[in-house]
Order: structure tokens, then sequence, then C-alpha cells
């Protein structure tokens, strides 16, 4: 009778949140897995790191690597595979991103364990036919690809490893069958007939290819681990096989596959994750600037690898499925790492303090850029707003201010502007924020004036509001300072009657917090409000504000963001006369 033949893999691509979380995933996953691999030398597996667990291994676990050591090179045992070393989404990234973060990892496998890895694991199996170049470039022959994503594939060819091409080049790929690796049945007789029963006439060239993920093996005991390896091993009809050994022997078909292009929707449906991907493409910017220190520019290189690892650019807070707390850590990680970068990239003593204009999100309008010494600061044109605020010296960003609930599925943009009747009753920023009458919170404004020596730009908007016939003018001028910045407010009266609103300026800052929980305190003392954390003090300073809101937000007990409302009284402004006020914020 015909041989099954069966690829059994392992992907490890995350490390933890905490030194504490690894060394539960090293002891519930990692440790029973390998020790029941050892009882039985029959069975070969392929297994793929990512080159942070392997470090973290040879730090706290040396053990491992010397047992992965044994098993690729004294027993055959073990195929170690490739991939991007920070786990990205390899097809959004740059081609010299793509072939550093491959060879990044495939120099670490060979340096460990004596050779080049054969094959790569594809991160999410997000797929480009351009990655087939670098991969290939990087000395591996295969991949692995989710089957569910070969929609173009024939269903009776989803257990035949085929060959893909593009531009000339060739790759061998090996379909996964991520449902079978994540069936939940105890049983593991019954388990190996319903993968028998998937093909229905065995023969060489059909595969079954099995990658356990950390979640899949953390749901099975060791006990059951070790009575699936040893119902393999016992049966003479299945044979577990390396893929490097396979791709000789089979007779593979020519198809290709198409692009995988859905990561890009995320990009464009959570302008959340849009602004990260738009914060990694300018610092990838600045590090190719650098010239004549090869040094400085490869570690600023690799800082900006470490912020791209996939969790930060797939699945939206407001996913239910989502590990919240994980990937906000992920984000502000990447944000970290970025900053660290672009760090990196200033030369000592010669670093200029500069206000420039550059479409950073890619949204077709510029936006204004202020890049200092202490702090960054990015004003975009939709409500003339504040939408990032670095403060370097703990590299994080105080802008980043994100509902988890997903009623607000945008990071809260800084100094938008609301205006509500001046006899409406406002409880708190909510009832503000659902009372305004003019929507200019998210109209685009109008660049009236850069002054880039003074580091001033002003953002104007003309309103007209049809309930009331209030027709006025709105001046908003940022003016940055080495350790602060300044907002300038001018309410002009177009109209032919005397303007009267509440305005509500909405500030919205993510303090440095604790496993997720608030421990950041609020100060509010003759119009001066004091936010502290951790690591920052963050003063505004307003003048004649007649009520200040200040509040928390929180959902499902995770730590989400501080609100900070002033709000003035602008009252009889009679037509052409104008309104002034001046808010300061200072890091």
């Amino acid at each position: 009778m015909d041989d099954y033949n069966l690829i059994i893999g392992l992907s490890c691509m995350d490390l933890a949140d905490s030194e504490k979380e690894a060394e539960d995933k090293y002891l519930k996953i990692y440790k029973p897995f390998f020790r029941k691999l050892y009882e039985y030398p029959d069975i070969k597996i392929v297994i793929h790191f990512s080159g942070m667990l392997l470090e973290w291994f040879e730090e706290k676990h040396p053990e491992v690597i010397m047992l992965i050591e044994e098993l690729v090179k004294k027993r055959k045992q073990l195929e170690v595979l490739g991939g991007g070393y920070y786990e990205p989404i390899l097809p959004m990234l740059s081609p010299q991103d793509r072939t550093g973060q491959l060879e990044l990892l495939t120099t670490l496998l060979r340096k460990k364990f004596g050779k080049r890895p054969p094959g790569c694991l594809i991160t999410k199996s997000i797929w480009d036919n351009s990655l087939i170049l670098p991969i290939r470039n990087s000395g591996m022959d295969y991949i692995f690809l989710d089957y569910s994503l070969l929609d173009n594939i024939p269903e009776d060819s989803l257990y035949t490893p085929f060959i893909t091409e593009d531009g000339g080049k060739l790759i061998n790929v090996f379909p996964i069958h991520s449902e079978l690796s994540s069936l939940q049945e105890p049983d593991s007789e019954k388990y190996i007939e319903i993968l028998k029963r998937k093909i229905k006439t065995p023969c060489e060239d059909k595969v079954i290819s099995l990658i356990f993920t950390d979640e899949d093996i953390e749901k099975k005991s060791e006990k059951c681990i070790g009575n699936f390896f040893k119902s393999i091993q016992a049966d003479k009809n299945i044979k577990t096989v390396h893929p490097s050994s396979l791709i000789k022997l089979l007779k593979v078909k020519k198809r290709y596959v198409k692009n995988i292009e859905s990561y890009k929707n995320i990009l464009s449906e959570s302008y959340e994750m849009n602004l990260i991907y738009s914060r990694m493409i300018e610092v990838q910017t600045l590090i190719n600037q650098v010239k004549g220190d090869k040094n400085k520019k490869e570690s600023a290189t690799e800082l900006l690898w470490a912020g791209q690892n996939y969790i930060s650019y797939t699945s939206p807070f407001y996913d239910k499925n989502s590990d919240i707390q994980r990937k906000k850590k992920s984000r502000l990680n990447a944000y970290k790492n970025f900053m660290e970068a672009e760090l990196m990239t200033r030369q000592k003593g010669v670093f200029i303090p500069s206000l420039f204009k550059n479409d950073f999100d890619m949204d077709g309008i510029d936006e204004f850029l202020y890049h200092a010494e202490e702090y960054n600061a990015f004003t975009h044109a939709e409500g003339g707003s504040l939408f990032e605020l670095d403060y370097l010296k703990n590299k994080w960003n105080y802008c980043y201010s994100i509902d988890y609930s997903g009623k607000n599925k945008c990071p809260r943009k800084s100094f938008c502007d609301y205006f509500v009747d001046i006899n409406k009753k406002c409880a708190n920023i909510s009832d503000f924020l659902k009372s305004d009458e003019t929507g200019v919170s998210s109209d685009e404004y109008i660049v009236s004036s850069v002054d880039r020596e003074q580091k001033t730009v002003t953002f104007s908007s003309k309103v007209k509001n049809q309930k009331n016939g209030f027709t006025f003018k709105i001046l908003k001028q940022y003016k940055f300072n080495k350790k602060n910045f300044e907002v300038f407010y001018t309410i002009v009266n177009t109209g032919s009657k005397a303007l009267s609103y509440q305005l509500g300026i909405g500030l919205f800052f993510s303090m440095i917090n604790k496993n997720g929980k608030s421990e950041n305190s609020c100060v509010n003392k003759n119009n001066k409000i004091i936010l502290e954390d951790s690591c920052t003090t963050i003063a505004i300073n307003l003048e004649t504000a007649q009520n200040i809101y200040i509040e928390e937000q929180n959902e499902d007990n995770n730590y989400c963001y501080t609100s900070v409302m002033p709000v003035y009284m602008i009252e009889n402004l009679e037509p052409g006369k104008s309104w002034e006020q001046r808010i300061e914020v200072k890091l």
C-alpha cells in the first residue's frame, strides 16, 4: 500500500508580553513538545522560530538550543525553517527590508545550527509573488502557505505540493492544512484516521502539512502529544517527511498563486494602523538619508525591523477576538522602536529642529511635521488637529488615544474644536461631543501660513451654521518651541449678528500605564492641568477657561486615554470682532 506522506511542524512566532508569560509558554508548550519529540526519534518535523524567541532561548534556556542542534545535526530529525526575523508582513516591506529580515534570521540559524534553512514560513500566509526572489536569494527552496488562501488552486490539488514562479524564479509551495492542525481530537488514532480520509488515494505526490501553532499545542496535553507521536510511529502506512527531501522526488505542476492583498485593506480601513505604517515609512526614509556611518545605519535599520512585527498591523482593537493589551503593547513598542531608530539617524551636535510638510499618512493631503530634540509633534488639516506627540526621552506617543470598544475606531486627535449652543447643559465630554453643531472638528482646514524659521503653522476654517445663522472664521496657529508648543486661537465673527457659543477644545493623551491599569494622576489648579505618569509630566496651561472637563477613558477595566476639555464661553461677539485664546502644552 502507498504511504501517506505527513509533514509535521511547529510554528513558534511570538514570544510574550512579559518574562513570566514567556516562562509560562516555555513550560506549557515548548518543553513538553520537545520532551515528547525526543522520545520518538523516527518522527521527522519542521520548526519555525522567530529570531526574538531564539534569542530568548539562548539567554534563558540554552538547553533548548543544544537540543535543537542535536535534532538537526546528529539525528537528522528536525528541519529548521527561515522567515522574517521579527515576524513581519513581508509584502508590506520595502525590498531591502524584506531581504534584511530574511537574511538576519537565516544568519542566526546558520550560526546556531550549522546550516542555512532550506524552507520558509510566511507570516500569516500573507503572500506576494515578488517574495520569491528574496526568499530564493536567501537560499530557501520551498515555502508553506495556508490552503484556505489558495482560492485559485483546484480542490483535488490541495494535498499536492506545486511550484510557482515570478520573473523566472521558481519556488516549491506546500499547502498548510490549518483546519486539521487546530482540530481538537483527543483520541490520536481517530485523529490519524481523519487525516487519512482527507487523502482518498495516497501516493508519493500527496502530502498533508500540519503546522501547529503555539495555541494548537497549548490546547493539547503532553500525554496527547506523546500519543500522537506514538500512533504515527506505529502506523506503517504513515511516513513523516522533511520537505527538502520530498521535493527531489515529487512530480509537481506549476501553478500561480494569487497575491494576498487583504492586509492593504486593513491599512485603508483602520486609520490607527495606517498611522503606524506611515511612521515606519517615514523612519525608513530617514535611515536611507544616513551617509558615511555604516554602523549607525545598520543599528537604526534593525530597530526599524523590530517595529515591523505583524501584530502591530493586523486585527484592529475592535475585533472582539483580539487580545487588546497585547496589541496595544505591540503597537506602542513599534512606536518606541521607530523613535529609537529616528534618534540613531540624527547627527549629534548638528541636529536642527525643523518644521516641514509631507503627506505623512498618504491620504493626498500634506501634513506638517515638527521634529525637535526632545519631542515630535505632527499636525493634520482634518480639524486643524494634532495627531502624534512623541516624547523622545521615554519613546512614547502621547497621542496614541484609542477607544478599544470600537465606538470610536480612529485615534482621538487633539485640538479639535466643538461648538455647542450657549445655553446647552453638558454633564461630560461625551455630551459635549454629541452636542456639537458645526462638525468642524472633522472638516478639512486650510493652511493659511507657514513660517519655518519661527516654527509656526496656521490653519483656518470658515464656518456657516444654517441653524442659527452664525458665520465665523477660525484661525488656529501652532508655534513649536524647544520644550513646549503653543496653540493660538482666533475666532472672527464674519456674520451680521452677534455670535454666542460654548467652545470645547478636545485634548486626548495616552499616558504611560502598567498592565493596562491607569496609574496616572491629574491635577487642575488655577487653569493649569498637570498630567503625570511614571515617566513624564505634561503641563497644560490655559488662560480663562470657564469650565474644564477631565475624564479617564477605560474599557473593560483597561485604561485607554485621559481626556481634557477646556470650555470657553464666547458670548455676544459682535460682527467684525474677534475672540482670542492661547493654550500651552509643556513636556
